[in-house]
């Protein structure tokens, strides 16, 4: 139970949670009253069982059956009231069981919802900038400790304020979702795709080296220019996009990585965009240079 509290805790910035919270604590509370109240019962009844049993072994041999039932009687009476007491107090500890137990099942739903929406972008239904760092960190150290590659882009959409200031906002949040789509399905399972902010996407690549993500990204660009996107019964295509490319070398920290993508992307930027650059920082990434992706 301590361990659900922590975790209702956790989670005092969600208002339901916090709600639920309050009720679950408050349940807890009762049950835990009850519990005590039905002992406290249980051990009346065992009392008057202990002292019915003391008269009857005391009671005298020659004793009338009338006289031992006068004596007995009103011992009786008191365990069969003891014993309703008790049963009632069973069956109302029973049903705080069960709705404690109903209440922690919607209370860990309720968590475990709040945890994917605090790791999911909910426009495009990718991972959000939170989880990709989470995961980057993650592989990082697995880079660092079996020394597989790892590759990194960063996926900017080219003049994509025109879309906004042409068609609206609207139509800009479904040309995010179509492109989100559309670049998910380039990538493996083990890939983690996300919305890093605004227009800007991106791609974690996991024991994948350079010419390998240069592939997924060059069908990336394939799928996304053979799909467009509808505007009042009219089909668009979809905005080109620009690519910074760095791949992990040996003791990097997440965040230079990261650094290397971008500065690599703002490079295909400068160079008149719709184009994939290579960061090249290290020696081993400069044989790889060529603008694979380019108009």
């Amino acid at each position: 139970m301590s361990n659900t509290i922590s975790r209702i805790q956790l989670s005092v910035f969600d208002p339901d949670t916090n709600e639920m919270a309050e009720e679950l604590q408050q349940v807890q509370q009762k049950l835990f009253q009850q519990v005590q109240d039905t002992i406290f019962h249980h051990q009346s009844v065992g009392c008057v069982i202990d002292l019915l049993l003391e008269q009857i072994e005391n009671a005298d041999l020659h004793m009338s059956l009338k006289d031992l039932r006068q004596q007995l009687t009103p011992q009786m009476h008191r365990l069969a009231t003891e014993h309703s007491q008790l049963t009632v107090k069973l069956g109302e500890t029973q049903s705080f069981l069960t709705q404690l137990m109903r209440d922690s099942k919607n209370l860990d739903d309720q968590i475990n919802r709040i945890r994917t929406l605090s790791l999911t972008d909910e426009l495009t239904g990718l991972a959000n900038r939170r989880s990709f760092l989470q995961r980057l960190e993650n592989e990082v150290e697995r880079a660092q400790r079996y020394g597989h590659s790892l590759s990194v882009a960063l996926i900017d959409l080219d003049h994509f304020k025109q879309v906004n200031d042409q068609f609206g906002h609207g139509s800009g949040d479904e040309v995010l979702r179509r492109i989100a789509t559309n670049i998910l399905s380039a990538f493996r399972h083990s890939d983690l795709v996300s919305r890093y902010g605004g227009e800007e996407f991106a791609v974690l690549m996991p024991n994948t080296d350079l010419n390998g993500a240069i592939q997924s990204l060059c069908n990336t660009k394939t799928i996304v220019g053979n799909t467009g996107w509808m505007y009042q019964d009219r089909q668009l295509p979809m905005p080109t996009f620009s690519v910074g490319l760095a791949l992990y070398q040996t003791g990097e920290m997440p965040e230079n990585l990261i650094e290397r993508a971008d500065n690599a992307l703002y490079r295909a930027k400068r160079l008149g965009r719709n184009r994939l650059e290579v960061d090249t920082t290290y020696g081993s990434s400069t044989k790889l240079m060529e603008p694979v992706i380019s108009s």
